[in-house]
Parts: structure tokens; sequence; C-alpha cells
């Protein structure tokens, strides 16, 4: 969905270089309206990382104007060069930006991954792409071109879907009504996402267990479109108000029919390791109960590393603007307090960790079973995991 790049906004071939950190009116780019052709652009998902969930971008072609201009709107820009990167990425308050690249530059990386790209001519009048111009103008101003970006909530495919909608003042008749109506789907923020990692299963698991109880609850039939893929399907079936039997969408364009992506292989994703994890801890229990002993090097090896893994989910939900990853439930396996049984397990406090440990595997169950957060089917084996430690650490406590 985002589409990396190391300069924050292009302004080339006719847009003098000079102009960036100036105003801008694509009005003198496209002398004639009646020429300008605005359509969708949308690329498939990519073997890439972030190229997970696919990407959006407007096009503005002049068909026959004297400018002849050829321009993509792109909302998924940053600069890798922004200081403290990582860290305000990870918090979510990296500087996203509006940019403008020929059609030609734009097209580059993705014929060289050979990425499916579809193109969607809008069904514009006159009057509307004069508006669309205006409100894009409006986006360059320098105090409107950086944005925060929101995965789930003003991504460049939700930027795009506002456009659009204003330039229809809200009024854009989907399949599932009027597009200022507010009406929920039975899918969650992360049953969408599912069909775009299930490929990448490490991700999988990782984007399953960072987000939280907000994340799992519906999304209305509006937010499904921050998926790129979605707003493009969804598009196929949008009618303009007032006129029920024109289509928003007038043509739609296969660029380039790209190449199907991988699929996984071999056995080396979460569900593996997870359960090699649990037959070793198994293991290890067995013994212990056969010899009476109490392997407690393990249980502190155990409680650090859930313990750290709470302490990411803790931060996640307090130390970062994500809504998507608030009140994570999967600290219930994952908590925080586990670093301080640490120093606890050789004391007569021990039976407290025990008794964390042992009600980890009923807690995540119930949550699961009644659907109040998603949890990754992994998460089940090492809420086990959880339950056999906190058994034998009980066994020996008391």
């Amino acid at each position: 969905m985002k589409r990396f790049t190391a300069i924050l906004f292009y302004v080339l071939l006719s847009l003098d270089l000079a102009s960036y950190g100036q105003n801008i009116d694509l009005h003198q780019y496209f002398d004639n309206l009646d020429d300008l052709e605005v359509s969708l652009i949308t690329a498939a998902p990519s073997d890439l990382v972030y190229g997970t969930w696919g990407h959006s971008a407007l096009r503005l072609r002049s068909l026959n104007g004297t400018t002849r201009q050829d321009l993509v709107i792109n909302y998924g820009m940053f600069d890798y060069r922004t200081e403290h990167f990582v860290s305000k990425f990870i918090r979510g308050v990296l500087p996203y930006s509006l940019g403008i690249e020929p059609y030609n530059s734009f097209m580059v990386n993705y014929l060289e991954r050979d990425q499916r790209l579809t193109e969607q001519v809008l069904n514009l009048s006159i009057a509307k792409k004069n508006t669309l111009l205006d409100l894009i103008n409006v986006n360059l101003l320098p105090e409107n071109r950086v944005y925060r970006y929101d995965h789930f909530k003003d991504n460049c495919a939700t930027r795009i879907r506002d456009l659009i909608e204003t330039c229809y003042a809200d009024s854009l008749i989907y399949s599932w009504g009027v597009s200022s109506e507010v009406k929920y789907s039975n899918e969650s923020f992360v049953d969408l996402i599912e069909p775009f990692v299930e490929r990448k299963p490490w991700l999988q698991f990782g984007t399953d267990i960072i987000l939280g109880y907000s994340a799992s609850q519906h999304a209305t039939f509006r937010d499904r479109m921050f998926l790129p893929d979605n707003m493009m399907k969804a598009y196929e079936n949008t009618y303009i108000p007032s006129d029920q039997k024109s289509k928003l969408v007038k043509e739609t364009r296969i660029l380039n029919p790209g190449s199907p992506l991988e699929e996984p292989t071999g056995l080396t994703g979460p569900m593996t390791a997870c359960s090699l994890l649990l037959l070793i801890m198994l293991s290890l229990f067995f013994i212990e109960y056969r010899y009476g002993k109490w392997f407690w090097a393990v249980d502190i090896l155990w409680l650090l590393v859930t313990g750290v893994i709470g302490c990411l989910f803790l931060f996640m939900w307090t130390g970062t603007t994500h809504w998507s990853t608030y009140a994570n439930l999967n600290m219930l396996w994952a908590n925080p307090l586990a670093i301080l049984g640490i120093f606890l397990l050789r004391t007569s406090f021990a039976r407290y960790v025990g008794s964390m440990l042992l009600w980890s595997p009923i807690l995540v169950i119930i949550v699961g079973l009644f659907g109040w957060q998603h949890m990754a089917p992994m998460v089940y084996l090492i809420a086990l995991i959880n339950g056999l430690r906190g058994y034998r650490i009980l066994r020996f406590a008391n």
C-alpha cells in the first residue's frame, strides 16, 4: 500500500522543480478539462513486505490539451532520511506526504516487479474534474501536504476515496448504500487483512498478535476501502448520485497483467515453530514429573521471553498512536508482569506467578471462544505452555 521512495515530492517533466516548497496549481497544467482523464490505478499486492496490501494512486492525463501532461497523484510517499525514522514509524508518527510524479516514472518499479496494475477511468463531469483539481491543490499546500499515516483509517487509498466522495458531497451510491451512510459489515479489520498476509506466515503471525481489541471489531463497509483491492472492487459497482444508470467507473484497463505471487513452501512457519516448542516443553514436563524435578531455569527463560513480548504489547498500547494496537488481550499469555515474576520465582510468592501462568490458557480460550479478540492459532499452543509451566511452579511452590 505504501510506495517507498527516497524523495517526498516529485514534480518532474514540465513541472518546475523549484516549486517544491511553493503552492502548485494543477489547473495550469491541465488547460482543457474536457480533455482531462482521471483514473484510479490499483497495484496488486507484491511479495515485498511493504507491498503486501497493494497501492492506490490517481492518474491525471491530458488527452488532447496543449500541455499533454500525464501525472500520478501519490499519497504514499515518505522520506527515509527523516530524523528518528524507525522510532517514528513504530510510534505511528512518521509523516507521510502527497507527491506528484510522471506516469512513466511511477510505473517503473511496478513493471520491474511484474505487479498487476489495473486502471479504472472515472466518469467525472467537467465540474467534478474542476472540483477534484481544487481539492488536490488544497492538499498540495505546504501545510496540508504532510499527514499522519494510519494503516486502517488514513492511507493512500482512503485519501483518494475521500477526495472522490467530497466531489460528490458524500452522496456516491455504493452497493451497500450512500457513502455518507454508516453500515457495518460482518468482518473485522483483522479479518480484512488476513487474505493478504496468509502467503507470509510470519508476517501474518506478527500482525495477529500485535493488533489489539479495537482491530477485532466490525469494520463498516466504507472502512473496507482502506485496502486498495477492496476500493477497486467497490468502485466497480458504484453509481453517480441522481443518476443510478451511470456508473462511477466508465472503463477498466489492465495496464500490466502481472505474475501470480509465490505460495509459501516448507515447514518453517510459526505453526511449525510453536508446535515444536510445545513438544519440547511437554518433554521437559514429563521428565520433571517422572523424576520429581523442577527445571526452574527454564521458567526464568520463559518468563523473560513472554515478559519482553508483553512489554512490547504494552508499549504499542500506551506509547504509540496506533489505535489498532490498543487493549491487546494477547497480554493474557504475554504478560509484562512476567518479568517481575522472575525475581519472585524462588520465593514464597512463586505461587502467584504459577497461578498467573496456569490461568493463561483458560483466559485465552475464553477470549477466542466469545470472539472478543482474534487469537492466532499458535497463541493457544503458547498459552498451553504457560499452563504447563504454571503447574510445575505451583507444584513446587506449595
